[in-house]
């Protein structure tokens, strides 16, 4: 028999992405998400869990000072057909010709507000694009990707700056990836969301460098923040590596191959030259914070390298 709960979830579920690894879906009055293996695709979201989770715990094994203001979503369940009650509850959600077997079950990054959406449209000039109008578009689910490594060709009716802080973070999340949490960061996402409800917990030693007035600041925002904030999801692609020659090339390989979330080197632009030489700096430093190891300078060497060769043969995906 299905519980009165179960069957009200059916009714509000929605899905709110789908990638080449597999589908979101999430219901309105929780804050999870349940991503489904596309057929074929459930290695690749074994794996999603896996890296997520070794990334997640990296990054909670750093200093706050370098982790601040990278997000993570947490990885809540890992559920198989004799899972116990969270996927029954999720399956009750699903057509019975369609039951999913396997998913992941992480905390859902809540969207931008309403307003900085609606900003953002009306200053890039968007608002002609949108079926139906301003008044139609749907924010509920809506996050942004970050791409800082390709500039369109249409000019926004007015500028608009990428806070600083959103381009440090992204470089530090990068440098964190590589030699905290020895993962190549192939295929990861950059978005910006919401601020997190609860921010990842302190460690001890965060602790006793704070005092009782201070240390609140290591638990993030409070509920009712409506700011914005850079997210870091999507692992399903990414791969450990060596401290090696070869895994110096799969690095280069995976910062290559992602969207253009990353400022390029040998950009024509000014602006573009500035956040490539900020990203660098940022990588750099945090790198240092992190390893011993010689592989960090080398790595930007070999982008600037690669990053040369893609520019000189005319590569859309410099």
């Amino acid at each position: 028999m299905v519980d009165r709960y179960y069957l009200k979830r059916r009714r509000c579920v929605k899905e709110i992405g789908r990638g080449q690894c597999g589908t979101v879906y999430t219901e309105a009055a929780i804050h999870e998400v349940f991503k489904v293996n596309n057929p074929g695709k459930l290695d690749q979201l074994w794996n999603d869990c896996c890296m997520h989770k070794q990334v997640e715990e990296a990054f909670q094994q750093t200093t706050f000072e370098l982790r601040e203001n990278i997000n993570l979503p947490r990885i809540l369940a890992w559920h198989t057909p004799s899972s116990g009650s969270t996927l029954p509850a999720w399956r009750e959600t699903f057509p019975e010709a369609a039951q999913p077997e396997y998913g992941l079950v992480s905390s859902r990054i809540d969207p931008i507000p309403d307003k900085m959406v609606y900003t953002l449209v009306v200053r890039l000039g968007l608002y002609d694009k949108i079926p139906g109008g301003l008044s139609n578009m749907r924010t509920q689910y809506c996050l942004l990707r970050l791409y800082l490594g390709r500039r369109g060709e249409r000019h926004a009716t007015r500028s608009i700056s990428l806070r600083n802080f959103d381009l440090l973070t992204i470089a530090k999340a990068l440098a964190l990836l590589h030699w905290q949490a020895n993962v190549d960061g192939n295929d990861v996402e950059f978005v910006l969301g919401r601020t997190p409800r609860f921010a990842m917990a302190p460690t001890a030693a965060d602790l006793r460098a704070t005092d009782t007035n201070s240390a609140g600041v290591l638990f993030g925002p409070s509920l009712g923040q409506d700011g914005v904030a850079v997210w870091l999801l999507d692992f399903d692609q990414c791969q450990t590596f060596p401290h090696d020659e070869a895994g110096l090339q799969q690095l280069v390989r995976s910062f290559f191959f992602n969207d253009p979330y990353y400022p390029r080197p040998h950009a024509e632009d000014p602006k573009d030259v500035a956040l490539w030489e900020t990203l660098k700096n940022s990588y750099l430093q945090t790198s240092a914070a992190l390893t011993q190891c010689q592989m960090p300078e080398p790595f930007i060497e070999a982008v600037e390298v690669e990053g040369a060769k893609r520019k000189a043969g005319g590569s859309i995906f410099q």
